[in-house]
């Protein structure tokens, strides 16, 4: 019997998509352009920009405040983190 003949290895055909997008989906403009031309993104970028501000000083308020976190190692190497006692924390 005869053995089979090796076939030669082509490389897969690319993946075609259903609907390419024209000029990467931006019509050809810059994301600049595109964010900055249309009034409308004014009030997202707006809300986005004082939510993360607001994120950052939340953040950072604990961070500088609040005694169950630590950074520095030198007072990580107290055992008792907080004795619900303490009334030297607190915002009420």
């Amino acid at each position: 019997m005869p053995a089979m003949p090796k076939t030669q290895f082509t490389e897969p055909a690319k993946r075609r998509f259903a609907a390419l997008p024209a000029n990467n989906g931006m019509g050809g403009k810059t994301a600049k352009e595109v964010w900055l031309d249309d009034a409308g993104t004014y009030p997202v970028i707006i809300i986005i920009g004082g939510a993360c501000v607001f994120c950052f000083s939340y953040y950072a308020h604990n961070i500088a405040t609040n005694p169950d976190i630590r950074v520095w190692k030198d007072k990580r190497k107290h055992t008792v983190i907080r004795n619900w006692e303490m009334s030297s924390w607190g915002h009420h």
